[in-house]
């Protein structure tokens, strides 16, 4: 159990089963909303599509046609996020130490194991939600994963200072996911898949 209460606020909004239960006082302003988890979902495939294409094709410079794309998955710019909080780790001596401390990096790493058990029972949990969306929901949890761990990290290492990934963290607070960007980023906004129907008001959970 993690005792950093920035990071413990993860945990307890997944041990409280709240992923993807939006509230009738939920709000998403500068973000793009899409109901249809299919179509968020297909949004997703294109993204993991077009960076094996890039990947593949020796001549391609993958970042320059990136920054030439004005739609793309989450996740290309959680590497980017995540690079440039490792590169602050590394020029500030305090958070050094606080990332090469065996015991805070033991910490990290029993949040990695705590994060995928609690994301794949609140999975488990809203496929009798949403019957007919469970096959989707279930190859959805990489990208799930991927996106909570990163604003973990961020939490336990530079607290809220950063941005991207705090705004994320409220998009999913308030029951969306976070899973695409508009705009040549920074600007833009977040594309958020959001439930159409709130489970808990009617009843069904």
């Amino acid at each position: 159990m993690t005792t950093n209460p920035l990071v413990h606020e993860i945990i307890a909004f997944l041990e409280q089963d709240q992923l993807l239960r939006p509230h009738p006082l939920s709000t998403f302003h500068g973000a793009i909303v899409e109901r249809d988890v299919h179509k968020a979902f297909l949004y997703l495939r294109e993204g993991v599509e077009k960076a094996l294409e890039l990947a593949s094709d020796p001549e391609e410079e993958r970042f320059e046609e990136l920054l030439a794309t004005e739609n793309y998955p989450l996740w290309w710019i959680l590497d980017t996020e995540k690079s440039n909080i490792y590169k602050l780790i590394n020029n500030d001596q305090l958070l050094s130490a606080n990332y090469k401390d065996k015991n805070r990096q033991a910490e990290y790493s029993a949040l990695q194991k705590q994060i995928s058990e609690l994301l794949q029972r609140s999975i488990s949990s809203l496929g009798l939600s949403f019957p007919n969306d469970s096959s989707v929901l279930l190859e959805a949890v990489p990208y799930l994963e991927a996106s909570l761990l990163a604003c973990a990290f961020s939490r336990l290492f530079v607290g809220t200072q950063h941005p991207f990934f705090e705004k994320m963290l409220q998009v999913f607070f308030q029951g969306g996911w976070p899973y695409g960007w508009r705009g040549h980023y920074p600007e833009g906004d977040l594309f958020v898949f959001v439930p159409a129907k709130d489970y808990r008001a009617s009843g069904v959970i």
